[in-house]
């Protein structure tokens, strides 16, 4: 009888070592795979967010500019009212045409509100602190609106607004832009470059 040959022990075991070398080493490059994958799709990610919201805050800095042009329409604003005072139809022109301007703001800010709340679960802290900058100075801008507009009520004394002429007057400087001296404005640009300039790192310097 013929007798049937059997692999000798020690070929089985290298056989055996060669394929689980083999399947470690497929692990391994999957694993390699799968993560450059994922730098690469976190890129991806940063770039698109950065991108739009770099585009946004453009054009919530055109907004804030056109709110505070000192420029002002006053024949589209007129008020049409007879039985109204001078004084009367001034204050109301005033309140039409900046909360005109405001509701522009607004809806830009609404546009805004979605990729903050992206930005700000995706690059945490430090996106919000520098978000925080503009909308504390929007905030600032808001309430200068709301004094001013009070001041020219009719019903109301400008000094129970504004405790001096100075107090007065520099607050009509936050709300309206007064070129070399803008400092509201310089204070707002800056605080867009800053944001700006993380939104640029994001684009130029984030790709794995």
């Amino acid at each position: 009888m013929y007798e049937v040959w059997q692999t000798p022990d020690v070929v089985t075991a290298f056989g055996t070592f060669i394929a689980g070398a083999a399947a470690c080493g497929g692990a391994f490059i999957g694993l390699v795979g799968l993560t450059s994958w994922k730098k690469q799709a976190k890129w991806q990610t940063d770039r698109e967010l950065a991108r739009s919201i770099f585009v946004a805050l453009r054009i919530r800095q055109d907004a804030i500019h056109q709110v505070r042009s000192p420029v002002s329409w006053s024949d589209k604003n007129e008020i049409k009212d007879n039985s109204a005072t001078d004084e009367q139809r001034e204050w109301r022109r005033i309140e039409r045409e900046l909360q005109e301007r405001w509701d522009k703001l607004v809806k830009v800010r609404t546009s805004f509100h979605p990729l903050e709340l992206e930005g700000d679960a995706i690059w945490g802290v430090h996106f919000v602190s520098l978000c925080e900058k503009i909308n504390s100075l929007e905030r600032e801008l808001y309430l200068a609106i709301l004094l001013h507009v009070e001041s020219h009520d009719p019903d109301n004394s400008e000094h129970s607004i504004f405790d001096s002429r100075e107090a007065k007057t520099l607050n009509r400087r936050v709300i309206y832009a007064s070129g070399t001296k803008d400092e509201f404005g310089s204070k707002y640009d800056e605080a867009a470059a800053d944001l700006e300039n993380f939104l640029r790192n994001k684009l130029e310097h984030s790709r794995p």
